[in-house]
């Protein structure tokens, strides 16, 4: 008698896809990963496997502690990294910014320079005024009449000239590059500047139920408390929230993978490099499950001739080129250039 093994699966683009199927009949019923019971008990896909409604579930599952209570897990076919994507702040807009092509420091550099300057040409018995003004003059590249033609006169002019050659050269350079490329803002980093952002409340923070523990049981104080703050502002959404929702114009705790295929090429999301932790990704298989040797062959034989990484490079590739497209219809501000003129 044939062995007949229920499988469930949760489509969900782009990191499961069921494209047809093999022995027996599909079945496509609503369900979602899964969500924790206040009993404890989960519901979705892993609740099925723990019922023994079914005996595999093939979807990107996290082996993490709190399902390992539950399910059991094969071996993993890739790893994942828990990180965080927030909206992407930007360009820098100030009306100061004819003045911020130089930090502080440099400019009160120039300003010491400019009152030395002048001071030595006084010494020379140049009025104080006539100084300042020819001084300053040199700054933005007009020409200097100062100075009684001696040899200390024309070695002060000589060096003030190159000074000034050079501050105003280095000017007009990073002022055209700003104009060409304006300056962006600093996005949030860390998982440590985001709680503080989260924190003075100029940020938000979505996580699942799953991901708080990552963040409450933390040995860091500000992971900690930015844990104790999405739980009380009820920002803890459902595993099927998480999927289907664009949470873009918020934080959000993510999958590395699942935020570099989703919202890698959005140029208004920005991808944290910093993790909270890094976990394998495997199927999740009831107690009872009677093929695990021979699953775990199959994955290891995937894992080694490289197919998995394959299929992940292609399927990146193809979201690529489809927001590629979407792009090309959007409008896009771009500085003036001479091909414009023709």
């Amino acid at each position: 008698m044939e062995q007949k093994i229920i499988v469930v699966v949760n489509p969900a683009e782009p990191m499961i896809r069921l494209n047809r199927k093999e022995n027996g009949e599909v079945q496509l019923e609503d369900s979602i990963y899964y969500d924790i019971l206040p009993d404890g008990n989960f519901t979705g896909n892993v609740g099925k496997v723990q019922r023994g409604e079914a005996d595999l579930t093939i979807s990107y599952l996290p082996r993490q502690e709190i399902l390992s209570k539950s399910v059991d897990f094969s071996m993993p076919y890739t790893l994942d990294e828990l990180t965080f994507l927030t909206p992407n702040p930007g360009n820098i807009k100030s009306n100061l910014a004819l003045l911020q092509v130089f930090d502080t420091t440099t400019w009160i550099g120039i300003c010491f320079a400019l009152i030395v300057m002048s001071i030595s040409f006084r010494n020379l018995k140049v009025l104080w005024g006539i100084t300042c003004l020819n001084s300053l003059g040199t700054v933005v590249g007009q020409s200097s009449n100062i100075g009684n033609g001696s040899l200390s006169s024309k070695i002060l002019l000589t060096a003030w000239d190159l000074f000034t050659m050079v501050i105003s050269l280095c000017y007009s350079v990073t002022l055209l590059s700003r104009i060409i490329q304006p300056t962006k803002v600093a996005p949030i980093q860390t998982f440590h500047e985001l709680s503080r952002a989260v924190q003075s409340g100029d940020h938000k923070l979505y996580a699942m139920e799953t991901q708080m523990p990552y963040l409450l049981d933390s040995r860091e104080d500000d992971l900690k408390a930015l844990g104790r703050l999405v739980v009380g502002k009820n920002w803890v959404i459902s595993a099927e929230k998480y999927i289907s929702s664009d949470i873009t114009r918020s934080s959000s705790v993510r999958s590395k993978n699942y935020a570099l295929l989703r919202f890698g090429h959005h140029e208004n999301v920005y991808i944290s490099e910093d993790k909270l932790c890094v976990f394998p990704i495997a199927f999740a298989y009831n107690k009872n499950f009677c093929c695990v040797s021979k699953l775990n062959s199959i994955i290891s034989k995937l894992w080694g001739s490289g197919l998995h990484r394959k299929f992940w490079e292609d399927t990146s590739f193809k979201m690529f080129l489809k927001t590629k497209r979407i792009n090309s219809e959007c409008s896009v501000i771009s500085p003036l250039i001479v091909s414009d003129f023709f």
